[in-house]
């Protein structure tokens, strides 16, 4: 996270922890606001990081997630062919030749 969040942070909390703070009354709201919408600011930059990195990762899963419905179709597929077809698609070696034939 950005470092300047926590200094805002710090800075408010330490305005509110005092008893009299630093600034006079009548700054103080207006010091607050500015303090407030910085911090907004910054949030919100942190937040669209954020999105920005959970869309990514979000497409990386639902492309691994294509992969292993893609590999278990494979799978299925190849255990619903019977076995002795599996066997039969290689070359004929057995096949004999007119001479062995005679």
């Amino acid at each position: 996270m950005n470092k300047e969040i926590y200094t805002i942070l710090a800075d408010l909390q330490r305005l509110y922890r005092k008893g009299k703070p630093p600034i006079a009354d009548s700054d103080k709201q207006i010091y607050l606001s500015i303090r407030s919408s910085e911090l907004r600011i910054l949030l919100a930059e942190e937040s669209e990081k954020s999105s920005k990195k959970i869309e990514r990762l979000t497409n990386v899963l639902i492309a691994l997630t294509i992969a292993i419905v893609i590999l278990t179709a494979i799978l299925v597929f190849s255990e619903l062919i019977p076995k002795n077809e599996k066997l039969n698609q290689g070359p004929d070696f057995k096949a004999q030749t007119n001479d062995e034939k005679k």
